[in-house]
Formats: C-alpha cells, sequence, structure tokens
C-alpha cells in the first residue's frame, strides 16, 4: 500500500497509514489486477461516462466482490487489457486508475498469468507470476481479440528522449540527433512492423518503416525505389549521397501515401523545384483543365513514342515552331498559298500560245490533263492540320 500526502505534508511513502494534520488529505494507492473493461457499445455498462472504466480485484484480496475505476486522465488513456495491474486512488465513492504497471519491460502487454477473475478466487496473485505469452495460455485470456505478442520491439532511447510507443509498434520520439550531438529538435512518428524472435531494442528506419520524421539538422539516408530524378542544371537532384538529404526536412514513406482534399485545393510551394519519379505511369486527371505556365522552358523528353490525343481541336501557338529536330531550317508550306500559286502557274500554261515560223500556235494539247490535276488540288491539303504564313 502506497500513500500520498497533499496539503502540508508530502511525498510518496510505502506506510499504510498516514497522520493527517492540518489541512493535510491522504490517498491510498493500491495495486489491483484487471478483471474486464468496457471499451464498446456492444461491453455491458457502456456509455460516454463509463467508456475506459475497468473491473478489478485489490491483490491479496481472495473472494472479494469486484469493484470499478474510471481513467485517471479523460484526455491521455492507456486502456489495460485483462490480467494486467493497475493502481487505484479513491476519492470519495469514486475509483480511478493510472497507467498500467510496468511489471515486466514488455511492450505489448504486462498481464501476469494467475490474475483472472476465476484464478484469484483461488490464488494469492503472487507477483512473481510469468508475464502472458499469449492470449490464451493456461486458460488466461487477456481480451475478446487482443493477442499477445511479446515480440514487440522497443525503441533505441537516447539522452533527453520523450517516447511514446503503443502495444502494436506503433511510435513517436521527441529527440534530437545523436549522432552530431546538436541538440537539435527532431520528431519521428512511426509504425515499426518488423518483429524480432524475441524482445529486442530497435532503431527507426526510413527503409522499413511507415512513418513520418521531421528533422532540424539530421542526414538522412534511404533506398530510393523509383528512377533517378534527373534535373537539369540547378535542380539536378543528385544520388543519396551525404549532402542530399540534410537539414529542416519533412519525410513520408510508406508502402501508399494518399492525399486527398474534400472541399478545397492541393497547394504546393517550392523555393527550388518540385521533382517526382516513378516506376510506372505518372497520370493526371481532371474534369476542367490542365495549366502548366513557365517564365523559361517547357520540355517533353521520352526515350519511346509522344502520343497526343485530343477529341476535338489542338491548338498551337508559337512565335517560331520547329519539327523534327531542334534545329530545323526547312520552312513549312503553306497549303492555301501553294495552291494558289500552282493554280495560278496551270492557268498560264493552259492558255500558252507561243509564235510559230507558220503563225501563232493552238492551244496546249494537254490542258484538258492539266485542267483535271488542277481540280485535285484541294485533295492534297489537309482537312485537320493547320499553319500561318507568319505569327502576328
Amino acid at each position: 500500500m502506497t500513500t500520498i500526502t497533499q496539503g502540508g505534508g508530502s511525498g510518496l511513502n510505502n506506510s499504510s497509514t498516514e497522520q493527517n494534520t492540518g489541512y493535510d488529505v491522504s490517498y491510498q494507492l493500491r495495486r489491483a489486477n484487471v478483471i474486464d473493461i468496457i471499451l464498446n457499445p456492444d461491453d455491458d455498462g457502456y456509455s460516454q461516462e463509463t467508456i475506459g472504466m475497468i473491473e478489478y480485484r485489490y491483490l491479496n484480496e481472495k473472494n472479494s466482490e469486484t469493484r470499478k475505476a474510471k481513467p485517471i486522465n479523460s484526455n491521455i488513456r492507456l486502456y489495460p487489457v485483462k490480467s494486467e495491474q493497475v493502481l487505484i486512488v479513491e476519492f470519495g465513492e469514486e475509483s480511478y486508475y493510472f497507467l498500467p504497471l510496468n511489471r515486466s519491460g514488455y511492450i505489448n502487454n504486462n498481464a501476469l498469468t494467475g490474475v483472472t477473475e476465476e484464478e484469484s478466487k483461488d490464488k494469492n496473485c503472487a507477483d512473481t507470476s510469468p508475464v502472458a505469452k499469449s492470449s490464451k495460455e493456461n486458460g488466461l485470456s487477456l481480451g475478446d481479440y487482443f493477442k499477445s505478442n511479446r515480440n514487440i520491439s522497443a525503441l533505441m532511447p537516447y539522452e533527453g528522449d520523450l517516447i511514446f510507443q503503443g502495444r502494436f509498434g506503433n511510435n513517436i520520439r521527441m529527440g534530437s540527433n545523436p549522432i552530431d550531438e546538436t541538440n537539435m529538435p527532431n520528431i519521428k512518428i512511426g509504425n515499426i512492423t518488423e518483429e524480432s524472435t524475441d524482445f529486442d531494442i530497435v532503431e527507426e528506419s526510413l527503409d522499413y518503416d511507415n512513418c513520418i520524421w521531421i528533422t532540424t539538422d539530421e542526414t538522412l539516408f534511404f533506398e530510393e525505389k523509383s528512377i533517378p530524378i534527373n534535373g537539369d542544371g540547378d535542380t539536378k537532384i543528385k544520388s543519396n549521397t551525404e549532402d542530399d538529404w540534410k537539414g529542416r526536412q519533412i519525410v513520408i514513406f510508406s508502402d501508399r501515401i494518399i492525399l486527398q482534399s474534400k472541399e478545397n485545393e492541393i497547394i504546393g510551394y517550392s523555393n527550388l523545384g518540385i521533382h517526382w519519379a516513378c516506376n510506372k505511369n505518372f497520370s493526371v486527371d481532371t474534369d476542367d483543365k490542365v495549366i502548366i505556365n513557365s517564365s523559361n522552358n517547357i520540355e517533353t523528353t521520352t526515350d519511346n513514342e509522344a502520343i497526343f490525343i485530343s477529341e476535338q481541336e489542338t491548338k498551337i501557338q508559337s512565335l517560331k515552331t520547329r519539327i523534327g529536330k531542334l534545329d530545323a531550317d526547312e520552312p513549312l508550306v503553306c497549303g492555301n498559298l501553294h495552291q494558289k500559286i500552282l493554280e495560278e502557274m496551270l492557268d498560264i500554261l493552259v492558255k500558252h500560245i507561243h509564235p510559230t515560223g507558220t503563225g501563232p500556235s493552238g492551244p496546249m494539247t494537254t490542258a484538258t490533263q492539266l485542267g483535271q490535276l488542277k481540280s485535285k488540288f484541294n485533295d492534297t491539303l489537309s482537312d485537320d492540320n493547320f499553319t500561318t504564313k507568319a505569327n502576328s
């Protein structure tokens, strides 16, 4: 039994009694075994006020009636599982419990065998009971679906770290960069899914964890999963070297990343470039326009075919348009103007009469064929593709 003294007294001691003098108030902390817990609407007694309420029995109280206690804090809660131990404090007629006791150092659970409701009626609930190895071992049940897993690893701690670790390998570390010893703040959020064969201490990994890192001065190393990013000049992104990924950064690593804006835009700004690289398709779909504005060049490069399909008109406006090669210097023919000149040439040929020794010649014998050829000029003009003589 532990007694906390408030008011004129001070401290935490293990005496079973405490003399109250003046305005001193004593609160006793007693260890208890968790028998059951209310978590969802399927549990008996569920309500807003009873979420997280446990049914418990004090240690060494054989065959006693079970009691109920609420979480001591309504904002930060670690819900115990069956057979874990908690500290109970009573305020009047209300009982409250603190976080589960760290009896074993395991991350997943600290349940002890031999302290279930049925067993506690016949046993002394000794502290030496072994840690639960599975959700049902020797009749021990930790919950309706909770499965014990002793292989959930603990994070490697560094000086000054504040670490939150969930039971299932989900972690938040508020620390610094221990390698460079700069004491600059870093926040690392992640799910560590790689399990060891037994309890182990691990560090976060960008290559293996689903994670979000917010770093200040840490240099990051990771395996790039896509083709290299090919920038140009100042926008060139080098391979994963020591000079690349350092400074103030936010990185997100996962098997899939989904961004969705339910009401408004997704907006991104960058002082330098914005780069994307992928091993498969890069697609953009919209029910409205696709607009690209640049104060410099716009370049598109492919090692294969370039296909552009439009269900309506395709319009290209430029001061000069070069097709074939970047330095192409042969001008395109303007179809209508070219047809007009050819038609005028044919008209002159058809009407041509030249002098001879016996007088002017008659019309050309091929005038009829030339007239038929003239009528086919329209067939040489495209119905879909057009250009201009000059861009004004």
